[in-house]
């Protein structure tokens, strides 16, 4: 499968809340350029259908998680104002393909940071 079409599968997945197949059995199991260029994908065009970049992450920052896990680098990813939840609201369910929670601890800045870094 393309990168083009495991961008696709997932923004669908996203729209539909219906689960796709985990990538690495779409694009093959250490097609990491693949994985990165469907994210960089959907990233490029989610701001097309009303979505605002809310912010960036990165996670697996630690040597010892990503030896844990396996992984040999750092996640990046970008975070929509649709994945927001503050305080004062409700989050409901019928949003999400399989709910589950996961904090993301945002600093904010008044400068923007390239996207590509």
């Amino acid at each position: 499968m393309s990168c083009e079409t495991a961008a696709k599968a997932l923004s669908a997945a996203g729209q539909n809340r219906t689960p796709v197949a985990i990538l690495r059995d779409l694009l093959g199991p250490t097609d990491k350029v693949g994985a990165d260029a469907a994210q960089s994908i959907n990233v490029q065009e989610r701001p097309s259908i009303g979505a605002r970049v809310a912010a960036r992450k990165i996670g697996l920052n630690s040597e010892a998680v990503q030896r844990l896990i396996g992984a040999d680098r750092p996640g990046y990813g970008t975070l929509f104002d649709n994945m927001e939840v503050n305080d004062d609201e409700r989050l409901s369910a019928h949003r999400l393909i399989q709910p589950k929670v996961e904090a993301e601890i945002t600093i904010g800045s008044k400068k923007t940071c390239p996207a590509s870094m």
